[in-house]
């Protein structure tokens, strides 16, 4: 005698009610960034800088003025931007979702705090890095929905035509960066630096996360294990 089960369909648990999400993801450059609260629509960053030369003792009452303190300001705007879906409780019902669904007659229309964390958390991981490209790559007249949110730096930076130059080498982005010298760009890059720069309490030296590998594999390649890497 044995056990004949041909007839019926293989057991998946769907009794479970923990949802595992698809994405976590936290945004970096933020952490090293001033939030500035409070705008509606425009407003102008009020700028003051100063310039100083030194010069000779003056002799008598003469004096001559040398540098300028200079007032400026810059405009920054706000861009609404929204997020929206329809979330239809009854495409819940006929499947094990159902049992996301609070208690009772009238919970066929409210979903339980558990789901309503997870979908908000879920949202915001996409939010922040939606937020974390476009705050980089944005650029207001690209077709890409992410990023024509808005300007980001790398547009806002090249417009102004102020930057220092870091791509000493004229090395294109992408496809003229690899392994093998990818150690040399970012050496180039540090050493593009003003000394005011070099003398900067807080420094960082941002590359795209493909140039990043990149170079933890330039530098294990080339075998430097005597180098802290953190």
């Amino acid at each position: 005698m044995a056990f004949s089960v041909s007839g019926l369909v293989d057991y998946i648990n769907q009794t479970s009610t923990e949802l595992l999400t698809a994405l976590h993801y936290e945004g970096t450059s933020s952490k090293y960034t001033t939030p500035y609260a409070g705008v509606k629509n425009s407003n102008a960053l009020q700028l003051f800088s100063i310039t100083a030369y030194p010069q000779s003792p003056a002799t008598g009452c003469a004096m001559v003025a040398s540098g300028a303190a200079t007032f400026s300001h810059r405009e920054i705007a706000v861009t609404k931007i929204g997020y929206r879906d329809e979330l239809c409780m009854d495409d819940l019902l006929p499947k094990w979702t159902q049992m996301l669904l609070a208690p009772g007659a009238a919970g066929e229309d409210e979903i339980t705090a558990s789901l309503a964390g997870q979908i908000n958390s879920e949202l915001k991981a996409w939010i922040m890095q939606h937020i974390e490209t476009a705050d980089w790559q944005g650029n207001s007249l690209s077709g890409d929905a992410i990023l024509n949110m808005y300007d980001g730096w790398i547009k806002i930076i090249d417009t102004a035509a102020v930057s220092i130059t870091g791509n000493t080498g004229n090395v294109a982005a992408g496809t003229g960066i690899v392994a093998g010298n990818v150690i040399a760009i970012v050496n180039a890059m540090c050493a593009a630096r003003t000394e005011a720069l070099k003398h900067a309490t807080e420094l960082y030296l941002y590359v795209g996360t493909e140039v990043f590998d990149l170079y933890v594999q330039a530098l294990e390649t080339a075998n430097l294990y005597h180098v802290d890497s953190t």
